[in-house]
């Protein structure tokens, strides 16, 4: 942010195997300071002036200022993974067990205002935001313990969800190229672009 960097430092000794604190610094290495000597996150996003975070002992969706202070709990289950698309905050809830768990899919403002919200079976995995059309990823386990993998598509204005098609689930997204999706082909080792209607392009 600026000329300032936020990290999470490794403090973790013998006696202290999970010790780690939250600080910033100047970006020249200067003014080293530590903001939480111990750091509730692993990982963590800044957006408008605020940290968002996975708290790593509940899993639970929080927000806190970049002083460290005002933590305020954005869900009340486990959530994995979030992220922001400009002003709108996506974060995906947990819910179920292995077999039979489930996600909501939650479209919120900056303060965990929800907007929109939407379920699908196992986890979520976003993909892409475009035109206010978001594209993800679902994967599950069934019960003779395979995975499975599907391509969605949710309109936020309209709220319908869609699937697209059935992937690999070992197959790995690449990035938005032009107007479509490249994955890597596991099997193949290949890479294979998807048109923004599921189709393979080439």
């Amino acid at each position: 942010m600026g000329n300032t960097i936020y990290f999470v430092k490794d403090e973790r000794t013998a006696e202290t195997p999970d010790a780690l604190s939250f600080g910033s610094m100047r970006t020249d290495g200067s003014n080293e300071q530590t903001i939480l000597s111990k750091s509730p996150f692993y990982n963590f996003k800044i957006n408008n002036g605020y940290i968002y975070y996975a708290n790593m002992e509940n899993d639970k969706f929080y927000r806190m200022s970049l002083d460290g202070a005002g933590m305020k709990a954005l869900s009340s289950k486990a959530v994995w993974p979030f992220e922001f698309y400009g002003n709108v905050l996506f974060f995906s809830e947990n819910i179920g067990g292995r077999y039979n768990s489930s996600s909501i899919g939650v479209f919120s403002d900056k303060n965990g205002n929800r907007k929109k919200t939407f379920t699908t079976k196992g986890s979520i995995d976003p993909i892409a935001y475009i035109n206010n059309k978001f594209y993800y990823r679902s994967f599950s386990v069934d019960k003779n313990g395979n995975n499975k993998s599907d391509l969605y598509l949710y309109n936020r204005y309209t709220g319908k969800k869609s699937k697209l098609r059935s992937l690999d689930a070992n197959d790995r997204f690449i990035g938005t190229v032009g107007d479509g999706l490249a994955f890597l082909s596991f099997e193949k080792g290949t890479i294979y672009k998807l048109g923004y209607d599921g189709k393979i392009k080439k």
